[in-house]
């Protein structure tokens, strides 16, 4: 009878590299699994807290809460684990390791809890990226609007970009600031991107009616209810660009005023209307100047044609 052979040398590195193969998945799958299992605790940590904040406010008990240690984070909440929480109005579980784990925040005055994840190591936790780039955002606009560069403290979102009303009695200001949030003065794209604004934008309590009541122009029926668009034809006369680069640009002017507009000295922007009179519907654009109706007499009762830009701004998934 033969004698069994042993492995060959090959065999037994094949053998080798398919193991380490096999060991590096395990760990990879036990990594995600224990990451998840942590931030998951972490969690229900929060929601624990928040109901038995809300007892003892129904009980008229402590204002405190139990504090239990929390695998892979620590616990800030102000002094003395205090229910209203830190001096920002959250309960805050912070991860050990930033890379590691999420940040988990409890609003108690809403019951809410939201996380963020700013790892750019790995693709974990990815709805937690979204969240904290969505609240972030939120509190950039808030600043904005707080230093006066916002008609609104509001965001309009439409599949990956968010709208913003930005200020500006000049072109070049409305985009500086669109500029500062992370965007470009709008580019409308389609037809229904159009309609959609004109929908968000125009009407009572929206935008349009904002800008009337904030600019009261009198005597100016109109004037001033619209927004500084991205096209523009600074580099060739009557060649509209956008200023974000984009190539597919959707214009709906006015009646005669791609034309009209070309004749114009200083007629070298866009400007979307909100506003409806004898021959300009809303979403409608116009030819405009940054100075244009910018008179002596205008500057003496309050502004320019155009104070306000539609800023755009791109969502990174």
């Amino acid at each position: 009878m033969e004698q069994e052979k042993g492995f060959s040398l090959i065999e037994l590195i094949i053998v080798l590299i398919i193991t380490a193969i096999l060991a590096q998945l395990g760990f990879v799958s036990f990594n995600r699994y224990s990451r998840r299992t942590k931030a998951f605790a972490a969690k229900t940590a929060l929601k624990n807290i928040q109901k038995e904040c809300e007892t003892n406010t129904t009980l008229n008990a402590s204002d405190k809460f139990t504090a239990l240690p929390i695998n892979g984070y620590s616990l800030d909440s102000g002094v003395n684990n205090n229910c209203a929480g830190n001096s920002d109005g959250f309960i805050v579980a912070n991860p050990l390791q930033n890379d590691y784990l999420p940040v988990w925040r409890l609003n108690p005055q809403k019951g809410t809890i939201t996380c963020s994840y700013d790892s750019t190591k790995n693709s974990f936790f990815i709805e937690c990226k979204r969240e904290g780039k969505l609240e972030r955002f939120k509190n950039q606009i808030s600043k904005a609007f707080d230093e006066g560069k916002l008609l609104e403290n509001k965001f309009y979102e439409r599949g990956n970009s968010r709208y913003v009303i930005v200020e500006g009695d000049t072109w070049e200001a409305a985009q500086a600031n669109a500029l500062s949030l992370g965007g470009n003065l709008a580019t409308i794209n389609d037809k229904e991107e159009n309609d959609w604004l004109v929908n968000e934008l125009y009407g009572n309590e929206k935008a349009s009616m904002k800008l009337r009541e904030k600019l009261n122009l009198p005597n100016e029926p109109g004037r001033g209810e619209g927004l500084w668009l991205g096209h523009n034809d600074l580099k060739q006369r009557g060649d509209y660009v956008s200023v974000s680069g984009e190539k597919n640009i959707y214009t709906n002017w006015a009646p005669g005023e791609l034309s009209d507009g070309i004749g114009k000295e200083g007629e070298r922007y866009a400007f979307f209307s909100l506003f409806d009179n004898y021959n300009r519907d809303p979403g409608m654009v116009s030819t405009v100047s940054n100075r244009q109706y910018n008179t002596q007499a205008l500057r003496e009762r309050g502004g320019a044609h155009v104070f306000y830009g539609l800023a755009e701004i791109k969502i990174d998934e």
